[in-house]
């Protein structure tokens, strides 16, 4: 039997220990961690097709605080929302 290997991902959350990591590094990005201001995330994938679709995730919440997923009622009856099907 063969063992699957999985992928991972590290990502910061938090604007500061953001900002001091691509500013100042990865030392830097830890103290301000470490001092409760960001938190770091790891996540383990499959595919790196799964790690692409958690960064879209991400980009797209990014300057917002929360989310709630639409049901899907909602999204086929909403005259704004565009569709795309797929075969």
């Amino acid at each position: 039997m063969t063992k699957k290997i999985k992928l991972s991902t590290v990502v910061v959350f938090g604007s500061t220990a953001a900002d001091a990591y691509l500013d100042k590094g990865f030392d830097e990005m830890r103290k301000v961690v470490e001092n409760g201001d960001g938190q770091l995330v790891e996540h383990e994938f499959n595919t790196m097709d799964e790690i692409r679709a958690y960064f879209i995730g991400i980009d797209d919440m990014a300057g917002w605080e929360g989310y709630s997923p639409l049901s899907d009622d909602d999204v086929m009856n909403h005259p704004r929302i565009i569709h795309k099907l797929t075969r």
